[in-house]
């Protein structure tokens, strides 16, 4: 059996004191200390690899993680390869967004240049995510953060097909006729095409890929195509104008309105079972606690 000896707790250390090394280090040797220079002068049992990992990993008291190339190039000027404008999370998403507009995919680490930097490329980019550089966190990848921010346009691989404004305006009112509410980015798949979802159409929207006209959304969409008010999604209604509908509805039919009436003639962006919905738990202005039938009821509204 092997004895381990007890675990050595190595000293905390600080930006100020790194510093004093690496001048100490490029006066006597005319190079600055890389992450394979050996020990540190005049620092006992300390090495530039053991200060290269604490400073990428955020351990023995520094502030965040970074690296010794990093921090030489920002303190000292000392120009290397990783001497890069610092990335966002937001600014790289930004940029997959325009390149997702123009292409129909996700960038990948063989998409080349980023169309914006193109001192950057999207091998670069996914490689200062995974080691934690340019002022990233870390732990991540061009993949993984795709999939965590733009997951329903990093589903399907390869370029699709365009859309246009009529067939998501048709998609959306066989949507409404069905449900009674008109779709949403929570939505799921669309009917009519299961491989596509209504939270890949909002993103579509937004970002303008597909062939659609950027800076729109589903609630924007609604509101702009079919004049229904983005902060509620349907315009308010009254008892007096369901009613008013009712009585139309028998004169025309012969039969009192319910849930499965569908569309109203009189209004085709309304349906019954989406009335009935708002009787029942008081939106678009009424009251709830009611519901089609016993607003039928109540009224003595009977075939004629």
């Amino acid at each position: 059996m092997l004895l381990r000896g007890p675990k050595v707790i190595k000293p905390a250390l600080n930006i100020n004191r790194i510093l004093f090394w690496a001048d100490a280090h490029k006066r006597f040797t005319g190079y600055w200390p890389k992450r394979g220079s050996g020990r540190v002068r005049f620092a006992n049992n300390e090495t530039w690899n053991g200060i290269s990992l604490a400073l990428l990993r955020g351990t023995r008291g520094l502030p965040c993680k970074s690296s010794l190339a990093e921090l030489l190039a920002k303190e000292r000027g000392r120009r290397n390869r990783y001497n890069l404008p610092a990335l966002s999370i937001n600014q790289i998403l930004n940029w997959a967004d325009e390149y997702y507009r123009i292409k129909s995919k996700m960038p990948s680490t063989k998409s080349g240049a980023v169309y914006h930097r193109p001192s950057d490329t999207w091998a670069k980019i996914d490689k200062a995510l995974r080691n934690g550089n340019r002022g990233l966190p870390g732990g991540s990848s061009l993949s993984k953060l795709f999939k965590k921010h733009r997951k329903e346009m990093y589903r399907y691989k390869g370029t699709r097909s365009a859309l246009s404004i009529n067939q998501i305006l048709q998609w959306a009112d066989a949507h409404y006729t069905r449900t009674g509410c008109w779709p949403a980015q929570k939505s799921g798949p669309v009917q009519e095409n299961p491989k596509l979802t209504w939270a890949a159409i909002n993103i579509a929207l937004r970002i303008g890929g597909r062939g659609l006209p950027a800076g729109l959304s589903l609630p924007k969409f609604r509101e702009k195509y079919r004049r229904i008010p983005m902060h509620c999604g349907r315009p308010p209604m009254s008892i007096k104008k369901i009613l008013a509908w009712a009585y139309t509805h028998r004169a025309r039919t012969g039969r009192c309105p319910n849930v499965n009436a569908g569309k109203l003639h009189e209004a085709p962006h309304e349906n019954w079972k989406a009335i009935d919905q708002a009787l029942r738990i008081g939106t678009r202005g009424l009251l709830g606690g009611t519901s089609l039938y016993k607003l039928m009821v109540k009224e003595k509204l009977r075939a004629a």
